[in-house]
């Protein structure tokens, strides 16, 4: 095989029928006894699933609070934009994605569009009540929008950096745990810059192009009971000093101590579906009696209809 392919080749299910076919010597065939392209439609299936639930979710999430479906539709178009952006930067820098890489896109933290539009909706909604709404309408309103976009821009711009300098520590990772989650610095840092460059540009354009007319802030009942709630709890916390005080610190101090019952282990666990089995066996014992219990249990083994295959080192 290797005079044929001197090059590292990766098999696939066609390879593997022409060597068989036409390469191999009669009787010697190759049995493909194990496909991690299972595994690998799993996780690209689950980082799919993830990816739109997330999308919808941070949607319906910003439409709740914001209540405007124009708004909520200039947020949710930074998500697919932003990751457009992160894996056109991996492709120029030549490095792949994984699922821990990919999972760890928070949509939260790339849709600070969402800050910007609701700081425009304000001042545009002011403005209309100011002045009237049909008056608002015929009104150019490129100057506000412009205006608080720079100013709201700056905080936005100070926040990303500093994300961006949290992920410094880990491109020093080294051998397992730098192939590991050094895709994982590169996905998060080159999503963020894009979530950066498309809410300083486009949004605003959006918004202008979109929310130029009838604009109005609406009584959101769902954010109305989280502001009386959380006022409540405000006020009842600040007029018990000391007892919030106290509370904090136990709180602190119970957080530190289940730190403590947390395992050490850095790496994650992936579980593909393969169960490794490890029987000992007493030192004395031949080689001919430990082939013959090695066989009882692949036999047990076999005897499952879940198990495709089994294995013997």
């Amino acid at each position: 095989i290797m005079e044929v392919f001197p090059e590292p080749i990766r098999l696939i299910p066609s390879e593997i029928i022409n060597l068989n076919t036409k390469i191999l010597p009669e009787g010697v065939k190759i049995k493909e006894f194990y496909n991690r392209q299972t595994l690998l439609d799993f996780c690209i299936e689950t980082v799919t699933h993830n990816l739109i639930e997330g999308i919808v979710l941070v949607t319906l999430i910003v439409l709740i609070f914001l209540a405007d479906w124009r708004a909520s539709l200039i947020v949710s178009m930074i998500i697919p934009l932003s990751l457009l952006f992160d894996f056109t930067c991996l492709k120029l820098l030549g490095m792949n994605v994984n699922l821990l890489s990919l999972g760890a896109v928070d949509f939260g933290i790339i849709i600070d569009g969402t800050v910007v539009v609701e700081g425009l909706m304000v001042v545009l909604a002011e403005k209309a009540h100011e002045v009237g709404m049909e008056r608002f309408n015929g009104l150019a309103k490129l100057s506000m929008i412009r205006r608080t976009g720079s100013s709201m821009g700056k905080a936005i711009f100070t926040s990303k950096i500093i994300i961006l300098v949290a992920l410094l520590p880990i491109f020093a990772f080294q051998k397992v745990e730098g192939k590991m989650f050094t895709p994982l610095a590169w996905t998060l840092g080159s999503a963020l810059v894009g979530a950066l460059i498309f809410t300083l540009t486009l949004v605003p354009v959006l918004v202008s192009m979109m929310m130029n007319k009838n604009v109005k802030e609406k009584s959101n009942f769902f954010v109305n009971a989280i502001l009386k709630y959380s006022m409540m709890f405000f006020y009842y916390c600040f007029g018990h000093k000391s007892q919030t005080f106290i509370a904090t610190i136990i709180f602190t101090i119970v957080g530190f101590w289940t730190l403590s019952l947390h395992g050490t282990e850095f790496l994650p666990q992936l579980n593909e579906g393969s169960i490794y089995v490890r029987a000992n066996m007493p030192r004395s014992i031949s080689l001919d009696e430990s082939v013959r219990y090695a066989n009882q249990m692949r036999k047990v083994f076999e005897g499952y209809p879940e198990v495709p295959d089994v294995l013997l080192p």
